[in-house]
């Protein structure tokens, strides 16, 4: 049996500290421009993401957690990508900013057992299979 260490009311409590982390982190570090509004979107759309998701702490149960799982496996790529080729990642505090991000990014997405079922019901709407 190889389970993996994150659940998924677990993940969704992690993703919601990534909003935070992501909201306050730039302010915090003093980054500025795409350096602070890219994180900003990204809470955003990971905060509405959290709330739309068969978790525990979720507003509406309208995407399964596998779901989740593939909509961040989008979303995660295209974050990078859009911190590097905007050049928001070479402020002199923005590497320590983004590497903590996307180590953590990293680790969280690798280490939940997408396949499990998440709160007590099966969510309505999108089913994967």
């Amino acid at each position: 049996m190889n389970r993996k260490p994150i659940n998924p009311a677990m993940h969704g409590l992690i993703d919601y500290g990534f909003g935070v982390y992501n909201t306050v982190g730039p302010r915090v570090l003093g980054l500025t421009g795409k350096a602070h509004a890219i994180p900003l979107v990204a809470a955003v759309a990971q905060g509405t993401l959290n709330a739309l998701t068969n978790l525990p702490f979720a507003a509406r149960r309208v995407f399964p957690f596998r779901m989740h799982g593939r909509l961040e496996s989008l979303g995660v790529p295209a974050l990078i990508a859009t911190t590097v080729i905007t050049g928001a990642w070479k402020q002199p505090r923005a590497p320590l900013f983004y590497g903590i991000l996307f180590a953590a990014l990293a680790t969280v997405y690798t280490l939940p057992d997408w396949n499990a079922q998440s709160g007590t019901h099966e969510a309505p709407g999108i089913h994967l299979r």
